[in-house]
């Protein structure tokens, strides 16, 4: 099981760069360690060229060139299995019907503090207990 005492590293992945700030100081206050990217293409290099793990992913449903989920699927194919969490403006329910078939949790922004620490954290324990 996850121990709650240890601090979790997030890899926040928003094209937005002053949304992307934002999430990761938002984050940082939470007691979260974050490392913050502008697109998927930039985490998947950056994760193949690190050996860091992530605890945890945020993703932006909206990105030029790859949507969150379809980063999600690409580490998935990989073998890779992150948990995640995705974050949108809009949350229709075609968006949450495919968020829910990826098992990947969908908030909508803005995002409560609170709301934010309470599904990362349920998601993490998810994904660990699962695994």
């Amino acid at each position: 099981m996850l121990d709650d005492d240890r601090q979790l590293f997030l890899a926040i992945v928003e094209d937005d760069a002053s949304y992307r700030r934002s999430l990761g100081r938002l984050c940082r206050l939470l007691g979260f360690t974050t490392s913050e990217f502008a697109s998927g293409a930039e985490f998947l290099t950056a994760l193949d060229s690190t050996f860091r793990r992530f605890d945890c992913l945020i993703i932006d449903k909206m990105m030029p060139w790859m949507t969150g989920l379809e980063l999600h699927a690409i580490l998935e194919e990989r073998g890779m299995s992150l948990p995640a969490v995705l974050i949108t403006g809009d949350a229709d329910a075609q968006t949450r019907s495919s968020c829910a078939g990826a098992g990947v949790p969908c908030l909508e922004k803005p995002i409560r503090a609170e709301t934010l620490r309470a599904v990362v954290m349920q998601t993490v324990r998810r994904h660990t207990a699962r695994h």
